[in-house]
């Protein structure tokens, strides 16, 4: 049954915390401290995040890209320890150069080196690696999302479509938007991506389309 625009306020469906941390949430169920050992996995996942946004910057000295990549190691045993600690599984494994990022489709590893602002050279495999895990982390979230709020996959959702929308951009962000709030077609927004950059978090509003570069599942 398609759920009529004016039944529900806009945004009451919306996940506030980042999606891959409530889908872990949703599996763990009543673990104990749940809350606490999730703020603090999320804040190792910001560490790492912000060595890669360092790391970055082509214009690094080598003795400070060598630090860098060693802080970088640290920064990933202490996640994969936190995962650990819920009983999930880490990322540091024996695995060959690029096992994540090999995933990926070749548009899809242009995009994310490009949006990294690196090559897809040696000294910088290992963050292409952490994010291609992370966007098909995304990719994970979104499917789960969609069919725990019982969502169902559109092509392309137009201006005034009134429906309430989750969407999977080729950048591997996660966009939650509302119905319709106006004539002009504007939408509440939440946005999430993998990169760390700022972005304004649903109180904003969205005017534009979702088409081929996104995958996109409207509320049923």
């Amino acid at each position: 049954m398609t759920r009529a625009p004016d039944e529900k306020k806009a945004g009451v469906w919306m996940v506030r915390g980042p999606l891959q941390i409530e889908r872990i949430r949703e599996e763990l169920g009543q673990a104990e401290n749940l809350d606490e050992r999730l703020r603090q996995l999320q804040g190792l996942r910001e560490n790492v995040d912000a060595v890669i946004y360092a790391l970055s910057n082509q214009e690094l000295a080598q003795d400070r890209r060598e630090h860098l990549l060693r802080l970088l190691v640290k920064q990933r045993e202490a996640l994969d320890q936190g995962l650990s600690a819920l009983g999930l599984p880490g990322q540091l494994t024996d695995r060959p150069p690029l096992w994540y990022f090999n995933q990926l489709e070749p548009i899809m590893r242009r995009h994310l080196a490009s949006i990294l602002g690196i090559p897809e050279a040696p000294p910088y495999y290992q963050v292409l690696d952490i994010k291609a895990a992370e966007y098909l982390a995304q990719h994970s979230a979104f499917e789960f999302l969609a069919d725990q709020l019982d969502f169902e996959e559109e092509d392309r959702l137009g201006r005034m479509s009134p429906y309430a929308a989750l969407v999977l951009s080729l950048s591997g962000s996660l966009i939650q938007l509302s119905e319709p709030m106006s004539r002009a077609g504007s939408r509440r927004y939440l946005y999430q991506n993998i990169y760390g950059n700022t972005h304004p978090r649903g109180c904003s509003s969205w005017t534009g389309t979702c088409g081929a570069a996104t995958a996109c599942a409207r509320w049923s």
